[in-house]
């Protein structure tokens, strides 16, 4: 029979899983007349504008990154129907700074970063040259995004300086976003060490794997150890698979396989003015951990919700798990909030700051209300490992002490979707 503290433990683990200008100038711009570069800017000279994207700008449609000099990094698409009537959208990937890396000979150079979660994700950064070519002409300055790397090929991404627009009173209002921009698919999206997720999905056709070791102890002295393991494959654009692979061990009982789960993470919005991403994430997690599980199939149900404020990323959830069995080894019913908020510090370093609770439940196995604090420091080591540890302490209610560490890693690319 599982203890208590295993079922707690579970069922955080669980939580885990279901939580955790003109258009003719467009045009022209985009036609340079094949001269040899002019000269380079100034140093120290600033990338922030508006960028016309050669790679993805056709005689109707015109792809604008828009490097605002606030660090919002936004894409501006003006687009001409049959009829020829002009049509402008616009969404915010995330942040960008300038920075700088080692290239293939080990020698310092400028490189434009992207971030999608501030004090969560990692930065995506590549190599860029400011020049300025010919164009009908005229000068216009050219960006150079060196080695740009999508889904599926690598290469460089040559984009032209576009006169000033005023903003069109229809365009959409920018907002934040946890895909697309300059961002690298390797590039990790931590859920841990959060109970909380985001609504962001791994990139088509790779994986990533979130593990660490979590410590509890309650005060009657018991104590459970944790390594919740987290398998997450990216199936589409906005679908991602995530498998659970908890191993557990506890007073009296032996170190092993907990309860396996299985979800599925479909981001439903994104870049909307008010919502910003929503996403849901319903999951089944089976009976397979004996002593070390709940002894129980569920079925559980998370409402996501992910935006970006000022320089804070934060994450609202809300879920509510269905259990088998009678009752007596954990409830037949309970929910769970969380809200979490990603904090840069410095660099690498950002700050996990989150806050969630358990309602009450009834029954043999119920449980008194527990509202939770979690924190602690999270660290980017490279672009696809990061770093994080920090406590869990209760509120309210019966939740443990507890300190944690882990890693997310991306393990790559393993299937062209």
């Amino acid at each position: 029979m599982a203890t208590p503290l295993i079922a707690a433990a579970s069922a955080r683990c669980q939580v885990r899983l279901a939580c955790r200008s003109s258009f003719a100038l467009l045009v022209a711009a985009c036609a340079p007349g094949g001269s040899a570069p002019l000269a380079p800017l100034p140093p120290g000279a600033s990338p922030a504008g508006e960028w016309v994207d050669l790679h993805k700008t056709t005689p109707t449609d015109t792809a604008v990154w828009v490097l605002s000099p606030s660090g919002s990094d936004q894409l501006l698409t003006v687009h001409l129907d049959a009829a020829g009537a002009r049509h402008e959208t616009e969404r915010r990937y995330g942040r960008w700074q300038v920075s700088r890396v080692m290239n293939a000979d080990g020698v310092p150079v400028a490189a434009l970063c992207f971030m999608r979660r501030p004090g969560r994700d990692a930065q995506s950064c590549q190599p860029y040259v400011l020049d300025s070519v010919r164009v009908g002409g005229g000068m216009a300055w050219r960006l150079t995004v060196k080695g740009y790397t999508g889904v599926h090929h690598s290469a460089d991404r040559v984009l032209l300086e576009r006169a000033h627009r005023a903003r069109s009173a229809g365009a959409m209002p920018p907002t934040a976003s946890t895909s697309g921009g300059g961002f690298h698919p390797r590039s990790v999206q931590p859920e841990r060490p959060s109970v909380a997720t985001h609504a962001g999905t791994v990139a088509a056709g790779y994986a990533e794997v979130e593990t660490g070791l979590e410590r509890d102890h309650l005060s009657d002295g018991t104590y459970a150890t944790t390594v919740p393991t987290l398998l997450k494959i990216g199936l589409a654009k906005r679908t991602q698979l995530v498998i659970a692979l908890p191993t557990v061990s506890a007073t009296r009982v032996p170190f092993g396989a907990g309860d396996v789960s299985v979800g599925l993470k479909w981001r439903v919005t994104e870049d909307r003015p008010t919502v910003q991403d929503v996403a849901i994430l319903p999951s089944v997690k089976f009976s397979s951990g004996g002593a070390r599980g709940t002894g129980t199939t569920d079925i559980s149900l998370l409402l996501i919700n992910s935006r970006v404020v000022g320089l804070v990323s934060l994450d609202l959830n809300i879920g509510a798990t269905w259990r088998s069995g009678d009752g007596a080894q954990a409830p037949r019913t309970s929910s769970l909030w969380a809200a979490a908020a990603g904090i840069p510090i410095r660099g690498a370093f950002g700050w996990a700051l989150e806050c969630y609770g358990l309602p009450g439940t009834s029954g043999a196995a119920g449980s008194a209300p527990i509202v939770a604090l979690l924190t602690g420091p999270t660290y980017v080591l490279r672009p696809e490992l990061a770093l994080d540890a920090g406590i869990i302490t209760p509120i309210s209610g019966p939740q443990p002490h507890s300190f944690y560490l882990g890693m997310v890693t991306s393990i790559g690319k393993f299937v062209r979707p």
